[in-house]
């Protein structure tokens, strides 16, 4: 039964075809594309080191996500005394924490 899995002097072993490249054969040819696209990545400039998130810096983000909690929970408070605002509080505490996430990311780039 041995004899039938081990493949016969000549013939290719299972999961290779005659005409496949070795690995170190294919190791070493490039694309001529990927080698443009290298030397046009030079001249580029450096990208901002700044995280994003959604396109926004990190932290206006996060002071957004911590405005729009405070809101919440504002809400939640006045729900309890009996004055119903829907998203009112939400809003504004998110707009707060977009101008205080904007205000820590100027004076984190005048720092740099």
């Amino acid at each position: 039964m041995n004899e039938e899995l081990k493949p016969q002097a000549g013939e290719p072993a299972e999961g290779t075809t005659p005409d496949m490249p070795e690995p170190a054969e294919a190791a070493g040819e490039t694309l001529p594309a990927a080698e443009g696209q290298a030397e046009g990545m030079e001249g580029a400039p450096a990208p901002d080191d700044t995280p994003r998130i959604f396109g926004m810096p990190a932290v206006v983000f996060r002071s957004i996500a911590v405005g729009f909690a405070g809101g919440l929970i504002l809400t939640g408070l006045l729900g309890v005394l009996g004055v119903h605002f829907r998203y009112l509080p939400i809003i504004v505490c998110a707009a707060a924490g977009w101008l205080i996430g904007k205000q820590l990311d100027k004076r984190r780039n005048a720092q740099k």
